[in-house]
């Protein structure tokens, strides 16, 4: 039904301004808890202990929602709930729940030409490898990723710097972007393009805010004129 729905959307331009990178779009993906109760609980839910010894019964799942930079409105898809046997830990559930999501709703959403951006635990090859008929975007923090970011280390890559603003609002925007970089060690090592973005204010010593390297399979991100 969601795919029936926003196939019609898109047939009456709906998703047009959602679209970015030679006619792609956004789906994000994201866990998040919907239950809660110390009291109430089913044989479906999760279980945790907390500091008072008291436990918790609680139900998460895996959100899917199509978004797009400067857009209030979103597009929600179909969850993917997490399943108890998937594990104690938050992160592996969520993982698991994502790569079930990917097979089972990823052709189907195929033809919208997807990215998923995510955090940096989805920022795995067999997640990678999952993100069937789409690319991704994802968060890739160095303390995880120590191969990808040795790799990284002494070596010159393209970059490009950009101030924006005025006044106390003025941020330098540094940008430097690396192709074929491999996500982990190993001969089948997934191959991606890694970006790095430092914002700071003109002349600090530090950036006062950064993402981090963001490994992503599209032909255009950064353009001649920092677009």
């Amino acid at each position: 039904m969601f795919a029936t729905i926003l196939r019609d959307v898109d047939g009456h331009g709906g998703l047009a301004p959602m679209r970015c990178l030679d006619g792609r779009v956004l789906i994000a993906l994201d866990g998040s808890e919907h239950f809660c109760s110390r009291k109430i609980s089913c044989p479906h839910c999760s279980t945790r202990k907390r500091a008072d010894g008291d436990v918790e019964h609680f139900h998460t799942f895996l959100g899917a929602t199509l978004v797009a930079s400067g857009h209030k409105t979103v597009v929600p898809l179909p969850p993917e709930f997490v399943r108890p046997q998937d594990g104690a830990a938050k992160q592996g559930c969520e993982t698991a729940a994502a790569k079930r999501w990917l097979a089972r709703l990823g052709p189907a959403y195929a033809w919208l030409k997807p990215v998923y951006p995510g955090d940096d635990l989805y920022a795995r090859q067999p997640m990678a490898l999952q993100a069937t008929g789409g690319s991704f975007l994802l968060v890739c923090k160095p303390s995880s990723h120590k191969t990808l970011a040795e790799y990284l280390t002494g070596v010159e890559m393209d970059s490009l710097s950009e101030t924006k603003g005025r006044g106390p609002d003025k941020r330098v925007y540094r940008y430097r972007w690396m192709s074929g970089v491999p996500l982990r060690d190993g001969d089948d090592a997934l191959t991606v393009n890694w970006l790095e973005v430092e914002i700071s204010k003109p002349g600090a010593a530090k950036p006062t805010g950064s993402m981090c390297g963001r490994p992503f399979r599209c032909k255009s991100e950064i353009r001649s004129d920092g677009r």
